[in-house]
């Protein structure tokens, strides 16, 4: 067996490895028992936010670095 053949055999391998993969992953994403999971993912931008976001302005780090000198 030349290595021509060889690399011509796995590049086979590897494509039809490659398609499985992609066929599984679509599968997954559209089986119905993952519907209410990316229903709840989808609506996550839209979602209020509970806690109060805290912008650092550098103020604390500038404050941190004084402190240790």
């Amino acid at each position: 067996m030349d290595i021509i053949n060889f690399l011509s055999d796995m590049r086979s391998i590897m494509t039809i490895t490659s398609l499985l993969v992609f066929l599984g992953i679509v599968y997954w994403s559209y089986s119905s028992g993952r519907k209410n999971e990316f229903d709840a993912a989808a609506n996550l931008p839209f979602a209020d936010e509970s806690v109060d976001t805290f912008v650092d302005t550098g103020v604390q780090t500038r404050y941190r670095e004084s402190q240790h000198g």
